[in-house]
């Protein structure tokens, strides 16, 4: 894959990926980095559908590095803070 000479749609799933990377990171630090909790709470948001799917992971965006959520209220009704085991 590496090899091969690049095009548009190399370049567009490299930068999806890149683009992704500090969300999942987020991710990981809001399940205080528990992989199998990070793991299970990847399986539940790739089982949405696209669009809810894309809300799931700018909601991610609620938390800091910490994984401290900044705006309980709005982080409460978001689908990443359930994706991610959040409020058990």
């Amino acid at each position: 894959w590496f090899n091969a000479p690049i095009n548009n749609a190399k370049l567009a799933a490299t930068s999806v990926y890149g683009d992704q990377v500090a969300t999942f990171l987020r991710l990981l630090d809001l399940c205080s980095g528990d992989y199998p909790r990070f793991f299970a709470s990847v399986r539940r948001i790739g089982a949405l559908d696209k669009a809810y799917r894309a809300e799931a992971l700018k909601a991610a965006d609620l938390c800091d590095r910490a994984g401290q959520i900044r705006r309980p209220e709005a982080a409460n009704r978001s689908p990443m803070y359930s994706a991610a085991g959040a409020g058990d």
